[in-house]
């Protein structure tokens, strides 16, 4: 019987713009889409920050060599780089479980990610908030994920993951838990509903 649940943040519970951060930067930069993209989101930097090897800070410094942003022009980028929506809904149905079951957040990011996402994902609807900067690891490798059902006291066989990205669910499954990718709202609520079912 699944007694708790565990989710992911981006692509899960936050959505980015349908217009790509891209589509308003590339030329500012002097950059094609593709350029900027490569930069910004591929940079193999990021995979340090996600381990908590470098900060934030870092690495926008390091990708602002190639960029050439003003400091006002690379705060601005900075702040689009998040722009994105709040999944309202599914955050709601969260709540409508709190009562019933464990809740966890488990999602890579780098660090001052906890205070950018304080009032959406907090103590007060989740149990435990793992970042993978503070693991010092990444989904999905299965260390992360032992890490945070330690820290709600759960078991795998009792656990839900959800995740939009195949190898993390698969990771999950490895491991023994229930799981499925996220694909929409209304598809999650529903998947959910039947598992807790069971």
């Amino acid at each position: 019987m699944i007694d708790t649940i565990i989710f992911d943040i981006g692509g899960v519970l936050w959505h980015p713009l349908p217009t790509p951060v891209s589509d308003k930067w590339a030329a500012r930069c002097s950059l094609s889409k593709t350029e900027f993209d490569e930069i910004v989101f591929n940079s193999p930097l990021y995979e340090r920050a996600a381990l908590g090897k470098i900060s934030d800070d870092v690495i926008w410094e390091e990708r602002n060599k190639q960029l050439k942003l003003s400091d006002e022009d690379l705060a601005e980028l900075r702040a689009d780089s998040w722009n994105g929506m709040w999944d309202t809904e599914l955050l709601a149905f969260i709540g409508t479980l709190k009562p019933n079951y464990k809740l966890g957040i488990l999602s890579d990011a780098t660090s001052g990610a906890r205070e950018r996402v304080q009032a959406w994902i907090n103590d007060d609807l989740f149990d435990v908030i793992l970042f993978s900067y503070e693991a010092g690891m990444r989904k999905p490798n299965p260390e992360i994920y032992v890490q945070v059902l330690g820290m709600l006291g759960a078991t795998a066989v009792n656990t839900l993951f959800i995740d939009d990205r195949p190898h993390n669910v698969q990771a999950a499954h490895d491991l023994g838990m229930h799981n499925f990718q996220y694909t929409t709202t209304p598809a999650a609520i529903d998947q959910i509903q039947q598992l807790l079912k069971r």
